[in-house]
């Protein structure tokens, strides 16, 4: 578990977006300074309102945010992949 693993993916999935810091922040209805906390793991806790609107805004599953946070990258992979819907 890891705060900082967190922090790469938030910055990896903003930078996809093609959002910056300030626009994030007002999108998900939280402060700069708790968007910086996020994105420099400077942060203990979370509200999970918080990261829901984050999540919105990122276009990311919760889950899969959760998912970041409480397991490591292969196991994330493999746990992913089995919440995809399957193709017909």
């Amino acid at each position: 578990m890891s705060a900082q693993t967190l922090a790469q993916f938030l910055r990896a999935r903003m930078n996809e977006r093609g959002l910056n810091n300030s626009q994030i922040a007002t999108r998900a209805g939280i402060s700069r300074q708790t968007w910086y906390n996020l994105l420099n793991a400077q942060i203990k806790e979370a509200k999970f309102s918080t990261l829901i609107q984050v999540c919105k805004v990122l276009e990311v599953h919760p889950m899969e945010l959760m998912e970041v946070y409480f397991t490591d990258g292969e196991h994330r992979k493999v746990l992913y992949r089995s919440l995809q819907p399957t193709q017909v």
